[in-house]
């Protein structure tokens, strides 16, 4: 009896301790999220100004530089606006967004950030939109500025909450 308590002891611990540990690899994912979205923007923002590519073809080439979940976002945007040309491109940009992002670690302040982009971006083609671009490469830059900070401050403490819980729910059962 004494072993089957000492092994479910154990269990929750663990548990606890994976719970911390998973919540903690969230925040640095989202870190790497908005990182290689702010990469695919910026690939973006360059094809559009500088190649005066229509949005369509600059995300198609866009996505091929990405990793996932931003190259399906990306191609698939793409080759979407190419094939379907009366659709609105914010529509397609929203369909993808939640196609793609909604089960990432990125947060729903950040999905609505990508989301503000596309609308904003809906109507522009090759060459437009230049300030919209720079106002929102800031916000991209300060989005992963608060992202690093809360995972510098919160990351650590997650995973010492994590075990500090295991042992509490321990206590409470023996």
């Amino acid at each position: 009896m004494f072993e089957l308590k000492a092994a479910g002891a154990v269990l929750v611990l663990l548990f606890g301790g994976l719970m911390g540990m998973s919540l903690s690899d969230d925040m640095k994912m989202r870190i790497s999220l908005l990182r290689e979205f702010q990469k695919g923007f910026l690939f973006l923002h360059q094809e559009m100004n500088y190649l005066k590519e229509p949005l369509g073809e600059a995300a198609r080439h866009a996505g091929v530089t990405l990793a996932e979940p931003f190259a399906g976002f990306f191609e698939s945007m793409g080759k979407d606006l190419e094939e379907l040309p009366g659709v609105s491109f914010f529509y397609v940009w929203e369909e993808k967004c939640h196609q793609y992002l909604d089960h990432t670690a990125l947060t729903e302040g950040d999905i609505d950030l990508i989301l503000q982009l596309g609308r904003q971006l809906n109507g522009l083609d090759a060459g437009d939109g230049s300030r919209i671009m720079a106002v929102f490469e800031q916000r991209l830059e300060e989005a992963v500025k608060e992202a690093k900070e809360t995972y510098g401050s919160k990351a650590q403490l997650y995973r010492r909450l994590g075990i500090m819980g295991g042992i509490f729910v321990i206590i409470l059962l023996v």
